[in-house]
């Protein structure tokens, strides 16, 4: 399928043709599954991304520019749709590892309430610092440190090179150990050590 083809089935799309849609689904479902494997290392997950993906381009149809590049706005969307899944499972993902740890200690220790207070305290102080961090910054962050990404990984996803990656992860752990600081958290050593 050429660009001018192409451009005809988005035109069409555009006027609720499904045929055209199952083109364009046709042409770039492999090739986005491929992208969401590599960045979630899920089938299921990256089955759900493309199927989401595309569901959107279709509540979209009607304002996508026939002009710009049809394949950058596709991938643009799973980028984004994949983003925002890790990011709703950080917060969820790392308190259920912390909660796992804690019940082993809180059977030797019996002492649960208190270290669930300051658990509460200190990790709602990290994720008030993690939401003050620029879009881009909390990004990254997020992908880095709460979900596991190589730095390379994430450049790839974001579309910038390592060492912006590693700028913006510098900076954003700099930030939290100042606001930890700043809010009398005492352990920010172990607390950022979470990070690295």
């Amino acid at each position: 399928m050429g660009v001018v083809e192409e451009a005809f089935l988005v035109k069409k799309l555009k006027k609720s043709n499904k045929k055209a849609f199952d083109s364009l689904f046709r042409k770039y479902e492999n090739k986005l599954y491929a992208f969401c494997y590599k960045l979630t290392q899920s089938h299921k997950e990256a089955e759900e991304v493309v199927q989401e993906t595309f569901l959107k381009i279709w509540e979209k149809r009607r304002t996508i520019d026939e002009n710009k590049n049809f394949e950058s706005f596709l991938f643009t969307i799973a980028r984004h749709n994949i983003y925002n899944r890790a990011r709703d499972k950080t917060y969820a993902y790392a308190y259920e590892n912390y909660l796992k740890n804690q019940l082993d200690r809180k059977q030797k220790q019996n002492n649960e309430t208190a270290e669930s207070l300051q658990y509460q305290e200190t990790w709602g102080c990290v994720k008030e610092a993690i939401e003050r961090l620029p879009a881009r910054r909390k990004e990254v962050f997020t992908l880095s440190r709460l979900n596991g990404l190589s730095n390379k990984e994430i450049a790839d996803l974001t579309g910038t090179s390592v060492s912006n990656i590693e700028n913006h992860i510098n900076k954003a752990l700099k930030l939290l150990r100042s606001y930890l600081s700043s809010h009398g958290i005492m352990n920010v050593f172990l607390v950022v050590m979470w990070f690295v």
